[in-house]
């Protein structure tokens, strides 16, 4: 996160190598500010939340720069907007799941979109089985099931594919 890179240690290996970013803290395509979260998709490509740049990027592998996939439009609540997005997660389709902590709700983006929809919360941020407070951790499975880890509400929550209300699991 402070490097503003993402790094790969190959099984054994003394150093690692920056495999996108890795140019200073900034906003430019081979930036980012504080990174949180890194997902790798069948083909090899990096998907990494850039928190304070509020955006989703993806770097093709050998990339020297990336491309922004979701937000990037600055700080914001809007369809197109992400406020310090946390973890992300991407689906067997390539749709891409984003935890969008300052908005407290998850957001999925299909390929090529230029706005997501609200798949979880999304309803001001609380601790209702339909809302969250602060989302910093986010996986999908197989049935599209999602688990994200609520942080202000110290809560995992479940959500069922296609659900308007999760349950607390752990």
């Amino acid at each position: 996160t402070n490097n503003n890179r993402i790094m790969k240690w190959e099984s054994g290996a003394s150093v690692g190598t920056v495999v996108a970013g890795g140019n200073g803290s900034g906003t430019a395509n081979n930036q980012f500010y504080r990174p949180r979260d890194v997902k790798v998709d069948n083909n090899g490509n990096i998907y990494v939340s850039d928190h304070y740049n509020h955006r989703i990027m993806k770097w093709a592998p050998g990339a020297s720069s990336g491309t922004v996939v979701a937000g990037g439009n600055g700080s914001g609540s809007n369809l197109n907007q992400l406020s310090g997005p946390y973890a992300i997660d991407i689906d067997s389709s390539g749709n891409i799941y984003v935890s969008d902590g300052g908005n407290s709700r998850i957001v999925k983006w299909e390929t090529g979109a230029s706005s997501g929809i609200v798949v979880a919360g999304g309803n001001g941020q609380g601790s209702g089985l339909n809302q969250f407070d602060v989302t910093t951790g986010l996986a999908i499975d197989s049935s599209g099931n999602m688990y994200v880890a609520d942080y202000g509400n110290h809560r995992v929550m479940k959500w069922n594919s296609g659900t308007s209300e999760g349950t607390v699991i752990a």
